[in-house]
């Protein structure tokens, strides 16, 4: 009887060890995380520049005109 649960937990455990190994590498939900943050600055700095480009040669022109 005792026997039967020690194999019984020894499956188990390397099952446990199976699932946790694949958690422990998460190779490819890192790399897409990785590629979301690096789209997400690099919008930012986008943004920016476009933002900054609009006030240099739309709007000063226009204060320094009138």
């Amino acid at each position: 009887m005792f026997r039967d649960k020690e194999t019984d937990f020894g499956e188990m455990s390397k099952q446990a060890e199976i699932l946790n190994r694949d958690h422990l590498s998460p190779t490819r939900e890192m790399r897409w995380a990785k590629l979301v943050d690096s789209a997400e600055r690099s919008l930012y700095w986008l943004i920016s520049a476009v933002t900054l480009a609009y006030i240099v040669f739309r709007i000063l022109p226009l204060l320094g005109s009138g």
